[in-house]
């Protein structure tokens, strides 16, 4: 019987991660946690480390 194998984090945090990733790649001079929030649809808690 072979091992699944098992999703480290949720997929949704994964989706979130790359939302945030296209976003901050198509602003050259930098992005703003609001500005990414906006354009993401995330809460600025989401952005937070």
């Amino acid at each position: 019987m072979a091992l699944k194998p098992e999703p480290t984090a949720p997929f949704h945090s994964v989706q979130y991660a790359l939302r945030v990733l296209e976003t901050v790649s198509k602003h050259g001079n930098g992005v703003t946690d609001a500005q990414i929030s906006r354009e993401t649809g995330l809460p600025t808690g989401h952005l937070a480390s």
